[in-house]
């Protein structure tokens, strides 16, 4: 992406015409960080996904994903979610819930097997 800005405290990371291709908004509460994703999680956009969520998980160990308002999530996306749910597993009493999800996420995440590896409650 070429792009990145704020908006009403929401990172987008845009196209070079400053059109969103991903949104991300965090809320800490309770000693959970909710983080809830909005667009697409293109190839280009998968690395910023990723150390978004290293970057939470670096001082916050229980992870709630609200991913309702996502359209599409490239395989490099689904590899990013894949390595951040090992770190997790390798840390004591850390967890990593998805507690919302767009249809088009569920079905591509149930056809590969990772509503077996990666919580997913639909709240």
């Amino acid at each position: 992406m070429k792009k990145r800005q704020v908006n009403d405290n929401v990172l987008e990371l845009c196209e070079e015409s400053g059109t969103p291709v991903l949104s991300i908004a965090e809320e800490f509460a309770e000693n959970t960080m909710k983080i809830k994703f909005s667009g697409k999680i293109v190839t280009e956009t998968a690395h910023d996904f990723e150390d978004e969520l290293m970057a939470v998980l670096s001082f916050c160990h229980h992870i709630e994903l609200d991913m309702s308002e996502l359209t599409y999530l490239s395989g490099m996306a689904l590899q990013s979610l894949l390595s951040v749910q090992q770190m997790i597993d390798e840390t004591d009493g850390a967890w990593l819930k998805i507690t919302a999800i767009s249809p088009e996420a569920l079905s591509v995440m149930k056809e590969i097997g990772f509503d077996e590896i990666i919580e997913i409650v639909q709240t």
